[in-house]
């Protein structure tokens, strides 16, 4: 082999070494730009989870609205409300339902929790869709139209079932479409992990 065909190998050894770092720098610049989308999307199925385990909730407050209060009930919209159990993006439903759920204002923070005078649900999430303090979604009950949205009739005190359908508003923080009522709990999610009725 004469020195010239020795020189070119080393030469194209040294593109090919090249080449592969180009490679290797257009996979990291990608990589870099996909997994903050990738992790969005995962946070986002995550809360849609929690809507699902919300479910119960709304039911045990449309039960209570459509059947109106004949005295007063201290727990409301969510008298006989038991969480569901059973996930770790959701908190407060990692261990069995208690026999009887504490509805207290203390308990927004630890499960998902029915307002017993408004019927407003509160999610709070775990820190593997985001830290405390940002964690909340809020889901708000109401009767009325688009711009004249009124709350339910307070559920601790004696009231017969309105006439009008019931409906929801989800709330995350920073939610720029108009809403009459005023959520109880200040949602904290960011608008950006919640679902596009709830911005």
């Amino acid at each position: 082999m004469s020195q010239s065909e020795a020189m070119k190998k080393r030469a194209l050894r040294g593109f090919t070494m090249i080449e592969l770092m180009i490679v290797v720098m257009v996979i990291g610049v990608l990589a870099s730009v996909a997994l903050p989308a990738y992790q969005t999307y995962v946070k986002r199925g995550r809360v849609t989870e929690g809507m699902l385990q919300a479910a119960l909730a709304k039911q045990n407050v449309a039960d209570v609205f459509f059947k109106g209060s004949l005295h007063p009930d201290s727990e409301g919209y969510g008298a006989t409300y038991v969480p569901p159990t059973a996930s770790d993006n959701v908190l407060g439903l990692t261990t069995a339902a208690p026999p009887s759920y504490l509805n207290s204002a203390t308990a927004v923070a630890d499960a998902i929790r029915i307002d017993p005078a408004t019927g407003e649900i509160t999610i709070p999430f775990s820190t593997k869709v985001e830290s405390a303090g940002a964690n909340i979604l809020v889901l708000i009950p109401y009767v009325g139209g688009a711009g004249a949205e009124v709350a339910l009739p307070d559920a601790t005190q004696i009231f017969a079932p309105p006439s009008d359908g019931m409906k929801w508003k989800c709330r995350a923080a920073g939610a720029t479409s108009g809403f009459a009522v005023t959520p109880i709990t200040a949602p904290t999610l960011p608008a950006r992990l919640a679902p596009a009725d709830c911005r």
